[in-house]
């Protein structure tokens, strides 16, 4: 319950830096609960996430880039919660359109500073 409630505590706020921008200044919105409050371990854990400028939709119903960057924060999350020395991220762009690029590159470059990253793309812009 120690690592699910510092990752809920964090998930808010990554998934902002991840979706802000000039445009949306605010950022998205993520929430993470559970399933069964008063029986934790007998249930799941619901994890939704709304883009910035868009109304609340089921995670099944974003689309492939929305879904990465909420994967990302969700990894992020629990990367806070308990750290690891580096990460290997497998074309995790390839969903993305340039601008979320950007602000996954950034986020990066700027807030995982003691985390090495070995990241494969095939697109220009992630090595740019």
């Amino acid at each position: 319950m120690d690592a699910f409630n510092k990752i809920k505590d964090s998930i808010d706020n990554l998934y902002k830096k991840l979706t802000k921008s000039d445009k949306n200044p605010a950022g998205g919105t993520a929430t993470l609960n559970l399933e069964n409050q008063f029986e934790p371990f007998s249930g799941g854990v619901i994890f939704n996430c709304m883009p910035p400028n868009k109304r609340f939709r089921e995670m099944e119903s974003l689309s492939g880039g929305e879904k990465t960057i909420a994967a990302l924060a969700m990894i992020f999350a629990m990367q806070m919660a308990n750290r690891t020395p580096f990460f290997v991220l497998d074309e995790v762009d390839a969903a993305l359109d340039n601008n979320n690029i950007s602000l996954v590159l950034n986020f990066v470059i700027k807030e995982c500073l003691t985390t090495q990253f070995i990241i494969i793309s095939l697109k220009n812009q992630f090595y740019g």
